[in-house]
């Protein structure tokens, strides 16, 4: 399946009822993006039906806040189903930006749902 393109993404956080939006564009397994206060560099891997991957989230807007309060610089272990060409639904996990995994409670997943507006060929 081919995710080559310009993506919405939304990041919710259940269990601090923490939201936001952003867009990425995903190339060649290479994940670039951003919003008003932060931007995503990364890489994902897929198949027809599951994209997995890391982002590093990395704040360069003072004001910003984060979706996890408190965190400027971090990772994102990641794993999505495949809807349709048009749409991907993410569950990730929050890494410290040494990559270990953040001491949070298990509620502390968050969700993202990404979808196509722009296919790249």
């Amino acid at each position: 399946m081919k995710i080559n393109g310009l993506w919405t993404v939304e990041f919710h956080v259940p269990f601090i009822k923490s939201y936001g939006m952003g867009m990425v564009v995903l190339e060649n397994n290479r994940i670039i993006g951003g919003d008003s206060g932060f931007y995503y560099v990364g890489n994902c891997y897929c198949n027809d039906k599951e994209v997995s991957g890391r982002l590093n989230i990395v704040q360069y807007n003072e004001h910003a806040t984060s979706i996890i309060p408190g965190l400027q610089n971090w990772y994102m272990d990641f794993v999505g189903q495949i809807i349709c060409e048009e749409e991907i639904l993410f569950e990730g996990k929050p890494l410290s930006a040494h990559g270990t995994l953040i001491p949070t409670p298990e509620e502390m997943k968050i969700n993202l749902s990404c979808h196509k507006i722009f296919a790249i060929e």
